[in-house]
């Protein structure tokens, strides 16, 4: 009996050992389990902010790209349209500018011809006259362009206010001083009305 006891003690003491062992395995398994999952844990820990990092760095990298990319576009724009608007600018001073010599010529041809029919100029020359005639003649050559000069100097010429010939004493009109550079006159033929 006493060797079935001792049996059984050792088949006790086997199983126990047995379960002992296996239960070392369970834990030491669920320890690596354990181990390998904190491991998990802790590489996700990490990983989720370095992303989120990652992710936002690449979104304002792109919005620094397109903020300067349109920066860049707005600028181009700007300078355009200073461009277009100086053009203009240029384009309204012309206009005027040439509008304001259109002017000077219609005015002193309206001054003109009142100064032919009303005081009979050509005929009944004071001296006054002369130099009024004279002086709103010099003053609007001066602010002419050459074009519109030689409009002026032809209907100057085309009424006899001024002569080539040297069978007049002196000229009506007197342009001695008068600029006269870059015209083209063709005073070849007088006007069609009769003297």
């Amino acid at each position: 009996m006493y060797n079935v006891a001792t049996k059984k003690v050792e088949e006790k003491t086997n199983v126990e050992e047995e379960i002992s062992v296996e239960e070392t395995e369970n834990v030491k398994s669920k320890q690596r389990l354990a181990t390998w999952f904190e491991w998990l844990q802790l590489l996700a820990t990490f990983c989720v902010p370095i992303t989120i990092g990652i992710f936002t760095l690449m979104n304002n990298y792109q919005q620094i790209t397109l903020t300067k990319t349109q920066y860049e576009t707005g600028v181009e724009n700007r300078l355009t349209d200073l461009k277009i608007v100086a053009d203009n600018r240029q384009k309204d001073l012309q206009l005027a500018d040439d509008q304001q010599k259109e002017n000077i010529l219609v005015e002193y041809q309206n001054y003109l011809a009142l100064l032919l029919l009303s005081h009979q100029l050509r005929t009944n020359a004071s001296s006054e006259t002369c130099h009024v005639a004279r002086f709103k003649t010099l003053s609007a050559l001066r602010q002419l362009d050459a074009q519109r000069k030689t409009y002026l100097i032809q209907d100057l010429f085309d009424t006899d206010l001024i002569t080539t010939s040297e069978d007049r004493d002196l000229p009506i009109i007197n342009l001695a001083a008068a600029d006269l550079t870059n015209l083209t006159l063709d005073i070849s033929s007088n006007s069609n009305c009769q003297k």
